[in-house]
């Protein structure tokens, strides 16, 4: 049984909190909201809870990130380079995964067997006290079956999850309604490998350079056109099959999931912030300006 708890994300519960947070830090699995996406917590210290989460997501053995509370936390499972210690004093909180190099406090399956380790300090009071209370590092991968889109709204996760996870807490849509930046700070120049909610010339304006990789998460099996100037209807004309138009996107996650039986989606792509753009445009198998 999945217990449904409500809660305000501006003024959350703290006895609720407590009590969720007392879940993960006996294994249980427990979903999340934050300020870019809902993620699937669990104690990353416990290699069995670990274990069931990657049953319950049906993913492979990939690494995964981890909340923590407050950058003490991160000296006591990682060690931060220079670089990494420059992003995380400027953007944590905030949308962003910083990857520095793990200490053995962490279980290998939690990196599968890499020394590495994706950190996480989110804007949202959820996740921060969970990490605290329970006092441990939370596991922070995405609150979805792999391969769906990023879940920004409770709804999502139920659909996924409801009687295979302990507990969802349901604080409404997410504010940023993409996923973090992700950043990997034990290369030279620091490798993007997700474009996300964090604009990448931020991180640049105290990094320096870095490389992007062409990362396409979530990527759908159908063509994905992006319309950023001219008619959206008169290029959706020029593809067969089905085309399934999209006009007003706001919430690109909804869409992709709403979206998978098509042959063709076509974006009309304005007044979207600078981290949706980029998220579709790294998406695109074809851009129109």
């Amino acid at each position: 049984m999945t217990k449904i708890y409500r809660i305000d994300p501006k003024s959350p519960n703290e006895a609720v909190l407590r009590e969720v947070a007392d879940m993960i830090k006996e294994g249980k699995l427990v979903a999340y909201p934050t300020e870019t996406v809902y993620g699937l917590g669990t104690n990353a210290l416990d290699e069995n809870a670990v274990k069931r989460l990657f049953e319950v997501k049906g993913r492979s053995r990939k690494p995964i990130s981890v909340v923590v509370s407050d950058l003490d936390h991160v000296e006591r499972i990682a060690e931060p380079n220079e670089v990494a210690m420059k992003l995380m004093e400027k953007f944590f909180p905030g949308p962003i995964t910083v990857i520095v190099k793990k200490k053995d406090t962490i279980p290998s399956i939690v990196t599968a067997g890499t020394d590495k380790i994706g950190i996480r300090m989110p804007d949202y009071k959820i996740p921060l006290k969970l990490a605290e209370f329970s006092g441990v590092p939370v596991t922070s991968t995405s609150a979805n079956v792999s391969g769906k889109p990023s879940p920004t709204k409770p709804e999502h996760v139920m659909e996924d999850f409801t009687g295979k996870i302990d507990a969802i807490l349901d604080a409404g849509e997410t504010p940023l309604k993409i996923e973090s930046t992700v950043i990997d700070t034990t290369t030279k120049p620091p490798r993007v490998l997700r474009v996300g909610a964090l604009p990448l010339d931020e991180m640049k304006k105290v990094v320096g350079d870095v490389e992007v990789l062409d990362y396409k998460a979530y990527k759908p099996k159908a063509k994905v056109v992006a319309v950023f100037k001219g008619d959206v209807e008169e290029v959706a004309s020029r593809f067969e099959g089905r085309v399934c138009i999209i006009k007003d996107v706001k919430d690109l996650m909804d869409v992709l999931r709403r979206c998978k039986d098509c042959d063709v989606i076509v974006f009309e792509c304005v007044n979207l912030s600078e981290a949706v753009k980029a998220r579709i445009e790294s998406i695109a198998d074809v851009i129109y300006d």
